[in-house]
């Protein structure tokens, strides 16, 4: 039931990728002199905004109230926010609404994988959370095809609503979940009573592991991913005259590609116990997606990007998250002052940093050297990333302050 839930909320949004961006784009925009993309920007930027700052949220509502009545009321408002977008047509209201949307969402979200973590053992917790990201990428793969055939035939007023019907759904199924609830002793025995608030989420910062997953894969990958699939191929198979559900059909191919490899990449870095390979794996296939775009061209172009983007995504996804929460597993309280429910919220939160500026990074790519030209940038700003989490995640003083 608690994939079923995660599959819902991912498939309220998924369902208006294929659509939304140009949407957006033709809405009245704040100032005449913004060019499309940026103006189709500003809403994706808000949702992304409001996601990022609910990260910090998730542990701190779990720690007090119930888990099932507080992804309760994120559903119920991700319902009431897409239900009022189908409506919207100026970008101010539209900004408004993407962005209460985005607080439910990532809520929503946070929620689920704190769960995962409290209830699962390291040595498991790659596998545990690739399971919210396999029902992710399920929502994935059934949304774009479904939600661009829907917007061309019905409008994406009705686009919306569906969206919103799957918010329902998710209110529903999280009617009927059982989730733990911390025992006070226990919890202030690791740490959730002593160490809550920012203090915790600045000791992820310290960390030199966490820093370097955070900064050198999360942040710049979840910059790739919107740059790509939210903002790029709806509005590049725009401009090449491609209706939203051939749109909907190239972003199926990222998530069946990731939905291919990641339960497998999780399965064998929890079994090596390895992290840093399937990491840096992943940054070098994503690089690799990126130049795809310009080497093929057109729609094809785009449908290989998608597709090495999610295998390479789907290689470093859960190894990321693990390898940031086991960097404060165990610790004794005396000696760290985050528990890995703290250092989960402080990587979505960072991470959902590229999120945010994507948007506006895409807009000023494009204008300068055109779809595939911007693309082609953010790769080149994963391949130096990546570069430099290899050298960190090896360099003898990060390794030896880890271990202090």
């Amino acid at each position: 039931m608690l994939r079923l839930t995660v599959f819902l909320v991912a498939l309220s949004e998924e369902l208006l990728r294929p659509f939304f961006t140009v949407f957006a784009s033709e809405v009245r925009p704040i100032d005449a002199a913004l060019s499309p993309t940026m103006v189709a920007g500003l809403p994706v930027a808000a949702f992304m905004a409001t996601l990022a700052l609910a990260q910090p949220a998730g542990p701190a509502l779990a720690r007090r109230f119930d888990l099932r009545w507080s992804l309760m009321l994120a559903a119920l408002v991700g319902t009431l926010a897409l239900t009022a977008t189908a409506w919207a047509t100026d970008a101010w209201t539209l900004i408004g609404l993407r962005a209460l949307g985005g607080a439910a969402y990532g809520l929503a979200l946070i929620l689920v994988q704190t769960a995962i973590v409290r209830i699962t053992p390291p040595q498991q917790r790659a596998r545990g959370l690739a399971e919210v990201a396999a029902a992710i990428v399920a929502a994935g793969i059934v949304g774009p095809p479904f939600g661009g055939m829907i917007a061309a035939r019905a409008g994406d007023g009705i686009g919306f609503l569906a969206c919103a019907l799957c918010m329902v759904g998710a209110l529903l199924a999280a009617l009927r979940l059982s989730l733990p609830v911390p025992e006070g002793s226990a919890a202030a025995q690791r740490g959730l009573a002593t160490s809550g608030g920012w203090r915790g989420y600045m000791a992820v910062l310290r960390e030199p592991r966490a820093i370097w997953v955070i900064l050198g894969a999360a942040l710049p990958g979840r910059l790739v991913a919107v740059t790509i699939l939210s903002v790029v191929v709806p509005l590049y198979m725009n401009e090449l005259q491609q209706p939203p559900a051939v749109a909907g059909r190239v972003l199926l191919l990222y998530f069946l590609c990731f939905a291919l490899t990641a339960s497998l990449a999780a399965h064998w870095s929890d079994l090596l116990g390895q992290r840093k390979p399937f990491i840096v794996a992943g940054g070098v296939l994503s690089v690799l997606a990126c130049l795809s775009l310009p080497a093929l061209g057109g729609v094809w172009g785009m449908a290989a990007c998608c597709a090495l983007l999610g295998f390479g995504q789907a290689m470093q996804s859960s190894p990321q998250i693990a390898l940031t929460t086991e960097a404060f597993e165990g610790v004794d309280a005396s000696r760290a002052s985050a528990t890995p429910e703290q250092a989960l919220a402080a990587f979505r939160l960072i991470e959902r940093g590229g999120s945010i500026v994507a948007p506006f990074v895409t807009a000023v790519a494009v204008t300068a050297f055109g779809y595939a030209g911007a693309v082609v940038a953010v790769g080149l700003l994963l391949s130096v990333s990546t570069l430099s989490l290899a050298a960190g995640l090896r360099n003898p003083r990060t390794q030896a302050a880890a271990a202090a």
